[in-house]
């Protein structure tokens, strides 16, 4: 189910006994390395929510062709994946005077007070007080899956194509 910042404290009451794991990422092009991580995510709780990066932080991190697909696009197929339960795009929002801007990711799990955040990326770890602090009970870090990417999908659809980026 695709839901929005709001929704994620009821998820947190609607499930006190099961074990909530969040997780984010682009899903830009689907792939292999896309799936083996959902799966991961299932693997470590009941209830899965993911974040899907907002188009805005996706275009800023990868430059101006990306995304490829639009961040509903992108969180209605990730919604599609048996083994997720909740989806949210990873928006922006603007700051009262004086508020400190916290990732998207952060702010998600402030409201969701999950048990776990699984990631791959490594920048996380120097984060990961910062995710305890708001209410994550356990960081977990798994080695980087280089199964595929969509860069390298890109750059080989731009090579058969005789197409440069």
């Amino acid at each position: 189910m695709i839901i929005t910042d709001d929704d994620l404290p009821q998820i947190r009451e609607d499930y006190k006994t099961k074990k909530i794991v969040l997780g984010s990422g682009t899903f830009d092009l689907i792939h292999r390395g896309h799936i083996t991580f959902l799966k991961m995510l299932r693997e470590h709780g009941d209830i899965v929510v993911v974040v899907v990066t907002s188009n805005k932080k996706v275009t800023k991190n990868k430059g101006s062709a990306r995304p490829i697909q639009d961040e509903k696009d992108r969180a209605l197929i990730i919604d599609s994946m048996k083994y997720v339960d909740y989806v949210v795009i990873g928006s922006y929002v603007d700051l009262a005077p004086g508020e400190i801007r916290k990732s998207v990711t952060v702010r998600v799990a402030e409201k969701l007070k999950p048990d776990i955040f699984l990631t791959m990326k490594e920048e996380w770890k120097s984060r990961e007080v910062e995710l305890t602090s708001v209410g994550v009970r356990e960081v977990l870090y798994i080695p980087s899956i280089k199964e595929n990417s969509t860069t390298a999908i890109v750059d080989r659809v731009c090579s058969v194509n005789g197409v440069g980026r």
